[in-house]
């Protein structure tokens, strides 16, 4: 009955969301129609009218976009969340966050899902605390030690290749971890969850947030629609499961809270921020393509929140004993 009911009020939700991110991107959408249309036979491109019409549309994937990091791509992303930043946990919420904490020049920082290394260099210049970042996509590690390089951070917040099937991580040599977003393609999370808890010191802290689901029930419909939009494919565990995973790794959880609400705030923030700062003159054909793409990609990701059947948590646990 849940499920249905859910379903039933998918249209509404999705026409909303639609409606105000078709707002938002009105312009970019008119000006692609009106400049670049008559170029294209058979229009791809079709989001804008979506989001004023059909909420169970089935968008065409570009390859070139939706299977890799392509130079366009990363350069919205950064529009969106920041200097170096792929994901809305961006510099400024790792800061406040590990400020919260009381973490200083004398500490030590497991990042794993390090991307483009914006946020550890943040991190390593705002705080002083030294960061070993580790990320799983060699293209991305590549673009991080150079930025890294050209900052002068390379020791301060050093990066290398994750493997998740043999992580490698310093035993005692972290005064906390963190885990935003990075281990949801991967299916054997406990083997990172638990080589991240023997990584830290003593009363180190161990920050983890996740595409969760939020029990074991079958995904709905919505969530399915997500999950078939996802280049990478998402290998989803529930909250109970990461929770018990956590705590068998040796770790005391303090905090396990439904994190969704929060997290399509910032979302939508950072949609606002890269909208209102675009100019005329970027929006080339191939610009306007990429855009109209990556927020569909977000048009997916918020309805499958927004239905109840997929849910981002959070979790703070603590190593009492090392």
């Amino acid at each position: 009955m849940a499920v249905t009911t859910t379903i039933e009020n998918f249209d509404e939700k999705q026409g909303l969301l639609r409606r105000f991110l078709g707002f938002l991107l009105y312009p970019i959408i008119a000006i692609w129609r009106l400049l670049f249309v008559r170029n294209i036979e058979d229009e791809d491109v079709h989001l804008g009218a979506d989001m004023r019409s059909d909420s169970q549309s089935s968008p065409v994937e570009s390859e070139a976009i939706a299977e890799s990091w392509t130079e366009m791509r990363l350069e919205i992303c950064e529009r969106l969340w920041g200097d170096g930043c792929l994901n809305p946990f961006n510099s400024d919420y790792l800061v406040n966050t590990l400020r919260l904490l009381d973490m200083n020049e004398s500490n030590s920082l497991l990042q794993l899902g390090a991307g483009l290394g914006g946020t550890s260099r943040s991190l390593a210049e705002q705080i002083g605390i030294w960061v070993t970042g580790f990320e799983a996509n060699e293209d991305l590690m590549e673009i991080a030690k150079m930025r890294n390089q050209m900052a002068g951070l390379t020791k301060k917040a050093g990066i290398t290749r994750l493997r998740p099937e043999a992580p490698k991580f310093k035993e005692n040599g972290f005064n906390a971890a963190i885990l935003f977003e990075c281990l949801t393609p991967i299916e054997e999370k406990e083997i990172i969850i638990e080589s991240a808890a023997k990584s830290l010191r003593e009363n180190g802290h161990f920050l983890m947030t996740d595409y969760v689901l939020p029990s074991g029930d079958p995904p709905n419909e919505i969530v399915m629609s997500w999950y078939n939009r996802e280049p990478e494919k998402p290998k989803l565990w529930t909250a109970r499961r990461t929770y018990d995973t956590i705590k068998d790794a040796g770790l005391e959880v303090r905090i396990a809270e439904d994190f969704t609400a929060k997290y399509r705030t910032l979302v939508l923030t950072g949609w606002l921020k890269l909208l209102s700062g675009l100019s005329k003159k970027e929006l080339t054909p191939d610009f306007a393509a990429a855009l109209i793409w990556e927020c569909e990609f977000w048009i997916y990701r918020i309805a499958a929140l927004d239905s109840g059947g997929l849910k981002v948590y959070r979790y703070h646990a603590i190593k009492e004993n090392a």
